[in-house]
């Protein structure tokens, strides 16, 4: 598709370039509603549905976050130790901080631990639990524990001999060891658990495994009836220590991210084998993931260079809708919580101690109602504009052609923000989007060197070539916004 040229006209061209610098800056507004940066020494969150309450380890103490008006309302003081993870029992409704030695017992009733609990492997010695989380229906904790008086495989030293770790299971209520699980190879292997989650209906807890030894990552599925290993999943070749798990209980699906796969896994809660991967070429990264159980649906971060939160149709393992993330460092967001009561993800981000909350109305499903399949066309413009993020990334290395990258940076943006908005927006968008292709084209035909060069001008072969590929990828993205089954003036794509 050959895209027509603007007259040349210095006044209206650049009345143009006004015009579409204004509304780019007034579409693309953050998802962002609010960040929480007060905090110094963030290590877990933990969201309470049943309290709309949203609990953050901050160092020596607990803040509390209302759910509601997304305000701090109190914070708990903690014993003395290192504070590593949180779980919640919103049956009890008592919380749960693993330290160094022990773990406090906190009634948020009274903002204050009611219980230290600690673990033994024997009469003896004492265990440091790390990883922690709770079956709510047994009322057990799952703590992945160290012993400080032997090097094991969680703080082990060049050198050392160290016994590898177990997964301990405890009462809750009295705090007596019920039993554990090693879960460690070998004693010369340095293995790291990354996270752990129950499924309280089925009663299994699954741990996700980094074995750099064995060069990979390993889902462990254990049986919390008898605390007995029943499924090792190896799930990625590649090793690296991160990955998070979400599990939704009522489908009985287990979700995995993290970074060596770009792809989330799916897996089977019933056989524990790997049902597939989310279906879609968008995604390069995945990190944190969050699930809406009553619809099914599911939240994963991706794309460390512009960290979008992509929305999955956990039916047909689709991705129906995105949004990126504006304003944030959030590209290695280890966590996302979803608050079902305000429809609002919680962004964790380890490495900045940030806690972002996300709105998450522009991050919705393509409903076709008869129309040629919108998620199809939605995957066929994210395709689209990955191709046109790629000319992008080209032309910003550069020198000449970097204020053209800018600008088909601002354009992305705008699409990617307008398409995924109201049905008016969508709409405008498709009605003025070849316009806004053709100010690209100017700007890059405006900047290309003539007869006599000037300075940081483009190569007219360098220019010639990169017209063609984004007349190339702008008009396919025209072909998308045209597609208009019902003849109704509103693009398929734009229906929600």
């Amino acid at each position: 598709m050959k895209l027509p040229k603007p007259k040349n006209n210095i006044f209206i061209f650049a009345l143009i370039v006004f015009l579409l610098q204004q509304n780019i800056n007034a579409v693309y507004a953050s998802s962002i509603i609010k960040t929480f940066d007060e905090f110094s020494q963030l290590t877990d969150v933990v969201y309470d549905s049943v309290s709309n309450k949203l609990y953050v380890v901050n160092g020596p103490n607990v803040a509390v976050i209302n759910g509601q008006n997304n305000e701090i309302v109190k914070t708990i003081n903690l014993s003395s130790g290192t504070n590593n993870r949180i779980a919640i029992n919103p049956k009890t409704n008592k919380i749960f901080v693993n330290l160094f030695g022990t773990i406090n017992v906190i009634d948020p009733n009274t903002s204050s631990v009611v219980k230290e609990i600690n673990i033994y492997d024997n009469e003896l010695v004492s265990v440091s639990p790390a990883n922690i989380a709770i079956n709510p229906t047994t009322n057990t904790i799952y703590a992945k524990g160290t012993n400080p008086a032997i090097m094991h495989s969680g703080n082990n030293a060049p050198g050392s001999n160290f016994l590898p770790d177990a997964l301990y299971a405890v009462d809750a209520e009295t705090g007596n060891l019920l039993g554990y699980v090693e879960i460690g190879n070998n004693l010369d292997k340095n293995t790291n658990i990354s996270d752990i989650k129950v499924n309280s209906k089925t009663n299994k807890v699954y741990i996700l495994l980094d074995d750099p030894n064995n060069n990979g990552i390993y889902l462990t599925v254990i049986d919390g009836s008898k605390n007995t290993i029943v499924k090792k999943l190896l799930i990625s070749n590649n090793y690296e220590d991160f990955g998070r798990i979400a599990i939704n209980e009522t489908a009985n699906k287990i979700y995995i991210t993290g970074l060596p796969f770009p792809k989330v896994k799916v897996i089977d809660g019933t056989t524990d084998e790997l049902l597939g991967e989310i279906n879609s070429s968008n995604i390069d990264s995945t990190v944190g993931v969050a699930i809406d159980e009553s619809k099914s649906e599911i939240y994963a971060i991706g794309n460390l260079d512009s960290p979008t939160i992509y929305l999955i149709d956990g039916m047909t393992n689709n991705v129906t809708g995105s949004t990126v993330i504006d304003n944030a460092n959030s590209a290695y967001a280890s966590y996302l919580l979803f608050n079902s009561n305000s429809n609002t993800l919680y962004l964790v981000d380890h490495n900045s101690s940030k806690v972002h909350v996300v709105n998450l109305s522009n991050v919705s499903s393509n409903n076709t109602n008869g129309t040629e399949d919108s998620s199809s066309l939605t995957d066929n413009l994210k395709e689209a504009l990955n191709n046109l993020k790629s000319i992008q990334k080209e032309l910003a290395g550069i020198r000449s052609t970097r204020a053209v990258a800018a600008k088909i940076n601002s354009l992305v943006k705008t699409i990617n923000k307008k398409s995924q908005g109201s049905v008016s927006e969508c709409t405008g968008l498709s009605n003025s989007s070849d316009g806004l292709f053709n100010s690209v084209i100017e700007l890059l035909n405006t900047k290309t060197c003539g007869s006599i060069k000037r300075k940081n001008c483009i190569e007219s072969d360098i220019a010639s070539t990169y017209e063609t590929r984004l007349n190339e990828v702008f008009g396919n993205i025209s072909d998308i916004f045209q597609t208009d089954s019902n003849v109704d003036s509103v693009p398929d794509l734009c229906k929600k």
